[in-house]
């Protein structure tokens, strides 16, 4: 097993700076479908939901998404290792169907750019506007801590029609590209 892919937890929460940074962006967040209460005292989504809000049909996805999905890997017969490609695929579907508005995908590893093109008919990260921070993200423990040696280069991926609000918020994060750098 490679360490740098290993943790005791899949649990590792979004620092405040991206959540408020998401919320400026979007002008909201409605949904959360990856969440916890822990996570909901600073990201206050108007709904949120567990781990389930990806496998049970009674969890609708709509309106302003925040995901920062689980890590590890996703559950066998899911066509998939990765658990974020997973939940990648999941908001794409939701957006394409019109029931998302908009969305803030925090990708854990730069290396769902390259797990989730596996398919002609899938929207690739690199197909929406994509931030990628000038620093790894020190996500947080449970009790809030930030990890004192990320071990991952991150990505913030948008979905939607407000790109310079998006731009906006994260420019001072690193790059972002949308085709090209903006």
């Amino acid at each position: 097993m490679n360490p740098r892919h290993s943790s005791n937890t899949c649990e590792w929460y979004t620092p405040l700076y991206i959540v408020e940074a998401a919320k400026l962006a979007m002008g909201s967040i409605d949904l959360d479908p990856a969440s916890c209460e822990l996570a909901q005292a600073h990201i206050k989504a108007a709904l949120w939901y567990g781990h389930n809000g990806l496998s049970d049909d009674s969890c609708p996805w709509a309106g302003n998404v925040f995901l920062n999905p689980p890590g590890g890997r996703a559950p066998v017969g899911y066509g998939t290792r990765s658990n974020a490609v997973l939940w990648w695929r999941h908001l794409v579907n939701r957006y394409r169907e019109g029931h998302v508005k908009q969305a803030v995908f925090i990708a854990f590893s730069i290396e769902i750019l390259a797990t989730a093109q596996p398919g002609e008919h899938w929207t690739l990260p690199l197909d929406h506007t994509v931030c990628i921070p000038e620093s790894r993200i020190a996500f947080l423990d449970s009790v809030g801590n930030p990890s004192d040696a990320p071990s991952h280069a991150n990505a913030i991926i948008y979905l939607g029609e407000r790109v310079e609000a998006f731009c906006g918020a994260f420019r001072s994060m690193g790059g972002i590209w949308k085709g090209q750098r903006l």
